[in-house]
């Protein structure tokens, strides 16, 4: 007996050691607590979870770990474990020895004594502060991506991002963007918990622009396209930072404590910068940048969608305009009803209210109309005029703008202007009436004097005109210069047609080693209508080449958005994974997001190049285009058969890839089915026909080749041909062995 009972001593001696071991070696926090909840045991995890050692903790109460927030959590822990329960996986928070604040879930058992009386309870806590941020940080961006594909209006775009980060990442976020001149363009989207706090910090960034080349975080971030944590903003940042004394004094009210700020970067361009910040407390680290710059970058693409597709509409809606404007120029002969309906139809589209003024045969000026979307204010612009009439030697205004044949902007119109612009009082008084937030004024030209001038004003909160529509207002004041001008106006919108048509087509061929390239595009009928087929040749991953020839369905400015969409999503992708079928089955997915109506679709040819020495490699993935052309070294033509359904009809399309070696001397040849359709309706060729005429052409080169199509289509007659017609060709250098 004596003998196993000190076996049994030994065995729960041993049971102890292990037991303390694991308490000892545990990733976890083990701590106990009495009944009075003051900590009686604290081991190495609990130091590592909270930083605080052993002697720090012990005879601590538990307290010292619960948020302020959260001071009732710990007594109703306790009175639930006196009473006998036992907790399981309780996720809560928890506070640091340096003051941060973690999650952590905890498992809390009841302490017994050797009667089973409780004495205290056991807590066993992990810290689950990663595993939570992830989940957050996955429902926010899931939040943030839905919520950005609801919109097409850039600017909505932009305070949708803001919104979204107050106050779940912090109190306060500001999106700035960069013109193309290189400027900051201050707050375009701000909020905070307090609204008239984000009113009042657009007002300041308006009134002090930030300087490109200066130390505020927004700039630096803008120049150099990286990220920035800024984990305090002491008194002597804020100073540095501050464009004006009333931005510094800004900064401290709202107590400035600690920023994020990310670029907005979409295709290779910086387009502004993401500043997200803590007011009054906490701290941002490295690893709270992470979700901000996926945020940036997921607005940065959507915003730039958006502005793509809103300038499409711009363009749409101003060739509307345009057209109209000239319909009615030349509908009368009487030259003010002529000028008063051209403002008439500016109202409400192109501006709130539109006032021309012309100089008469003896030199002076005369307003001859004005036309206003709320009526009651015409009366008020009238008597202005007539008590406060314009005068020759202003500076600005009507009669500058006749004077010197240029043109004004004026994006925001500020109550300070009003005052320096005022006569007196009275002046003032009615100016502020009128509500006005932005205008331009445009010459109206006639051969090569200017005879009047056009004023567009904007009095709707959050319109503003910006250089961007100087041009088309310009436009409008030469089309009302003179109604006789109808050719000229055919060829301006025939030069705007080419100009987008060119931009959607790349500015030349690269080079590549041991491959011949050349293309041509031909524009259907006379040229005016924007048409969609494209093609280009640029870098892959993998110092690979892609090559691509494509069709939008239409034509007009939303088959030139989705031409544009599809150019810039095949680049995109090729940089990460080339593989020509993945490309159009993410291709499929892009347009069928952003197409505006099932109708539209692409019809595309993706080839990947890789050199093999004097050799290539070449996969082929198709999407309902017409089949490429395989020339032999000897001349002999092939169909190469690439099948693949239409691009943007079908969710979840699978695109197949095939294979072929191209020798010295060989070539591919791809086209557009405005090709095929050149002869139409008298004959309609065949990827056949058109194989047969480039071998009886006996093309030996790139340029041959297009050569040999471009006499397909000379058949076309002087009209031009039906449809556009894009052709690219790939020759391999050299001779067969």
């Amino acid at each position: 007996m004596a003998k196993a009972a000190e076996l049994g001593r030994e065995g729960t001696a041993g049971e102890a050691q292990r037991l303390a071991a694991v308490i000892e070696n545990s990733d976890d926090a083990i701590i106990t607590k009495d009944r009075d909840a003051i900590i009686t045991s604290w081991n190495p995890g609990a130091e590592r979870i909270y930083g605080y050692t052993p002697e720090e903790a012990i005879g601590q109460s538990i307290g010292i770990l619960i948020p302020s927030d959260r001071a009732g959590e710990e007594r109703r822990i306790l009175d639930r474990i006196l009473a006998g329960e036992r907790m399981d996986h309780y996720e809560t928070e928890r506070v640091t020895k340096d003051g941060r604040t973690i999650s952590v879930s905890i498992t809390v058992s009841p302490l017994k004594d050797a009667e089973g009386a409780i004495v205290g309870a056991s807590v066993i806590a992990r810290d689950v502060t990663a595993r939570r941020r992830l989940q957050q940080a996955q429902r926010f961006l899931a939040q943030a991506g839905a919520l950005l594909d609801r919109s097409l209006d850039p600017r909505e775009t932009l305070r949708s991002v803001a919104g979204l980060a107050v106050p779940d990442v912090g109190e306060l976020a500001v999106i700035d963007l960069v013109g193309d001149d290189g400027r900051i363009e201050g707050a375009v989207a701000a909020v905070a918990a307090d609204p008239e706090n984000a009113k009042l910090l657009e007002r300041l960034r308006r009134e002090y622009p930030l300087d490109p080349d200066g130390s505020h975080p927004v700039a630096r971030v803008l120049r150099s396209g990286r990220s920035e944590v800024l984990p305090e903003l002491p008194d002597e940042t804020l100073r540095e930072i501050a464009q004006s004394d009333e931005h510094l004094e800004f900064m401290h009210v709202l107590n400035y404590r600690s920023a994020l700020v990310a670029p907005l970067q979409a295709r290779g361009r910086t387009l502004g910068a993401l500043s997200i910040l803590h007011l009054g407390e906490g701290s941002y680290g490295t690893e709270d940048l992470i979700l901000v710059e996926e945020l940036a970058r997921r607005a940065a693409l959507a915003f730039d969608n958006a502005r793509l597709y809103v300038e499409l509409a711009r363009l749409r809606e101003l060739d509307r305009f345009l057209s109209e404007a000239s319909k009615l120029l030349s509908a009368t002969l009487d030259y003010e009803e002529t000028l008063r309906r051209v403002a008439e139809l500016a109202i409400p589209d192109f501006a709130d209210w539109c006032v021309v003024d012309v100089r008469a045969p003896g030199g002076d000026v005369e307003r001859v109309a004005l036309a206003h979307r709320d009526r009651e204010r015409v009366a008020i612009a009238l008597d202005i005029e007539r008590r406060y009439p314009s005068r020759p030697e202003d500076e600005t205004g009507a009669q500058a703008v006749i004077r010197t044949g240029k043109s004004e902007i004026y994006p925001e119109i500020t109550d300070l202007m009003l005052v320096e612009g005022a006569r007196d009082d009275e002046h003032l008084s009615a100016l502020r009436q009128l509500g006005m937030t932005s205008a331009m004024l445009v010459p109206i030209v006639a051969g090569d004097r200017t005879v009047g001038a056009i004023t567009l004003v904007s009095s709707t909160h959050g319109r503003h005109f910006g250089r961007e529509d100087l041009g088309p207002a310009e436009e409008l004041g030469r089309r009302a210069g003179i109604a006789i001008e109808n050719a000229r106006l055919y060829s301006d919108r025939n030069r705007v047609a080419q100009t987008l048509q060119a931009s959607l087509l790349p500015e030349g061929l690269p080079h590549i080693p041991g491959v011949e390239l050349a293309s041509s595009f031909r524009p259907a009928g006379d040229g005016l209508e924007i048409g969609g087929d494209f093609y280009d040749v640029f870098p892959a991953a993998g110092e690979r080449w892609m090559a691509v020839i494509g069709d939008v369905c239409g034509k007009g400015a939303a088959a030139a958005g989705l031409t544009g969409l599809a150019r810039y999503t095949l680049r995109s992708l090729a940089l990460r994974d080339p593989a020509p079928g993945e490309v159009l089955a993410q291709l499929n997915e892009a347009v069928l997001r952003h197409s505006e109506s099932e109708e539209r679709f692409v019809t595309v040819l993706a080839l990947l190049l890789e050199m093999k020495g004097d050799r290539a490699l070449v996969r082929i993935a198709g999407g309902g285009h017409p089949h490429p052309l395989l020339v032999r070294a000897g001349g002999e033509v092939e169909v190469v058969s690439v099948a693949g359904v239409l691009v943007g009809m079908f969710p979840d399309a699978r695109y197949e890839e095939r294979e072929l070696e191209l020798g010295p001397g060989e070539g591919l040849f791809l086209y557009t089915d405005g090709l095929t359709d050149a002869q139409a309706p008298e004959r309609v060729l065949t990827a056949q026909d058109v194989a047969m005429a480039i071998e009886m052409a006996g093309a030996r080169t790139a340029r041959d080749l297009v050569a040999a199509a471009g006499g397909l289509a000379d058949t076309a007659g002087e009209v031009g041909p039906r449809d556009d017609i894009a052709i690219l060709a790939l020759h391999m250098a050299g001779k067969p062995a």
